[in-house]
């Protein structure tokens, strides 16, 4: 068991080692999105892939991931395509949405008759057991620590151009959390989604 002066010792060498800052916080990491050429692309298409396989289709978590984007892009003036014209299209061609390729995604702009399409996937979803910091165990008076369970969530969209399947740029962003049991991972999603979103390039009207 970790006497008092120990604890209070080693909590002022972590705040030192921060700066004398507050206990470490969560980090995250992202790629924003380069600017592109906007000519010729005046409406997009969101499609959301789960490359993890861990979301069920019924969970509603992508299509929370899809409202984030909407809402972000709507708001940086971006016309979008209507999401039931999406599902329709996608049951057109007859393939999986957690399986679209870069090549179905064009053929789907074409579809929707849409310049660019973006496709955002969730590239890791996954929960494990840590040890609660001692900082943050401070009334813990046994020496088996105390267990949290943390999800871990990466995401990536990328823009694609129809007519020629050139990728005109690309977001990633991954970030951790507490949850309350692994079953809860998928709740990091929508908020990540939200972040990668608002680093999308505001759209610049004609000629400005």
């Amino acid at each position: 068991m970790h006497s008092p002066v120990f604890r209070i010792s080693a909590i002022i060498s972590v705040l030192s080692a921060f700066g004398c800052s507050s206990a470490p916080t969560d980090t995250d990491s992202h790629t924003g999105f380069n600017r592109f050429d906007e000519t010729g692309i005046n409406r997009l298409a969101i499609i959301t892939v789960d490359k993890t396989h861990r979301l069920p289709q019924d969970a509603g978590v992508l299509t929370d991931v899809d409202d984030a984007f909407t809402q972000s892009l709507l708001g940086k003036d971006w016309e979008l395509a209507d999401r039931g014209n999406i599902a329709t299209a996608i049951k057109e061609i007859g393939i999986q949405q957690s399986g679209i390729t870069d090549a179905d995604g064009a053929q789907l702009g074409h579809i929707l008759n849409v310049p660019a399409v973006l496709i955002v996937t969730v590239t890791e979803l996954s929960a494990s057991q840590q040890n609660v910091p001692f900082w943050q165990d401070w009334f813990n008076k046994t020496n088996v620590p105390t267990k949290k369970w943390v999800a871990s969530a990466s995401m990536s969209a990328r823009l694609l151009k129809v007519q020629t399947s050139e990728i005109l740029s690309v977001g990633r962003m991954a970030d951790t959390a507490d949850i309350a049991q692994p079953q809860d991972a998928g709740n990091v999603l929508p908020e990540l989604a939200t972040k990668l979103a608002q680093e999308f390039p505001d759209h610049k009207p004609s000629g400005s």
